[in-house]
């Protein structure tokens, strides 16, 4: 009988021990899986900061490239109707001087 109760002592204090070491393994698990989410969260941010300042510059950049080549265009365009009056005014003035002779 005492024989018993001391065997089943025993295994009543590896069970606790199993107990123990499982709850600490899932405690561990549980703060590693904190740890990952934190760092997860902290890149989130990061990336939420980060990405809409760099698209913010790519967009300035973009957009005062699109202003420089209006602007270019604008005198492109400007010398080409001026060439085409004064084409168009020297054809006119042409007709002008052949129906008067």
């Amino acid at each position: 009988d005492h024989y018993l109760d001391f065997k089943v002592e025993k295994l009543k204090n590896e069970l606790e021990k199993q107990l123990e070491e499982s709850q600490e393994a899932w405690k561990s698990t549980i703060e590693s899986y904190k740890e990952q989410a934190a760092k997860m969260k902290d890149l989130s941010e990061e990336a939420y900061e980060l990405y809409p300042k760099k698209a913010m510059v790519l967009f300035e950049d973009v957009s005062e490239q699109a202003k420089v080549q209006a602007k270019k265009a604008r005198k492109y365009i400007s010398l080409i109707a001026e060439q085409v009056t004064i084409e168009e005014g020297s054809i006119f003035l042409l007709q002008r001087r052949t129906l008067q002779s």
